[in-house]
């Protein structure tokens, strides 16, 4: 049906890159064509960037009260963890980077950078409309340095697991500097 050999793996091979159009990335890399996937996951996996992506409700909300138009539906995220931040403001996970979660009783992670979001999230899928205003609103709050990938709109954070544990809804969550 596409004209090509298409293969379907359950790792991503090393040195695996993704075609982009010119002008996706930014800063250094911006007429970059091609970018690694999976540089920050563990080897054998199969992931965009890192093998956890967490979100908060304090950014959920933020992005909600920008945009109330918006379905800022968890669906268009991805993301592995939702954690209820209380009355915290938006985006306070930005702070995070470098820090440890510990989730329950023996889960850490370590948060190593901010997500970079791009049009996958105005996308319909599962119900939800083509929604371009939902990346412009990220775009409008949260736009990042992202060192030699420029500014950046960022929604969630990524993180590595330093201590595997089994976690729960509801279990405390601590952070450590």
């Amino acid at each position: 049906a596409f004209g090509e050999t298409v293969s379907l793996l359950a790792t991503a091979p090393p040195g695996l890159l993704l075609e982009v159009p010119a002008g996706t990335l930014a800063g250094q890399h911006s007429e970059l064509t091609e970018s690694p996937i999976s540089s920050a996951a563990p080897p054998g996996t199969f992931f965009d960037l890192a093998s956890v992506l967490l979100v908060t409700t304090s950014s959920l909300r933020a992005l909600e009260a920008a945009y109330p138009q918006g379905q800022f539906d968890l669906k268009r995220f991805r993301p592995n963890l939702h954690i209820d931040t209380g009355d915290q403001p938006g985006f306070i996970e930005n702070s995070w980077i470098g820090r440890t979660l510990s989730i329950g009783s023996s889960a850490q992670l370590r948060i190593m950078m901010p997500c970079p979001r791009c049009v996958m999230t105005t996308l319909p899928h599962a119900g939800l409309p083509l929604d371009p205003g939902i990346l412009r609103t990220i775009a409008q709050l949260n736009k990042i340095n992202l060192g030699e990938y420029g500014d950046l709109p960022c929604f969630g954070v990524y993180a590595e697991v330093l201590k595997p544990g089994h976690i729960h809804c509801g279990d405390a969550i601590e952070l450590e500097s």
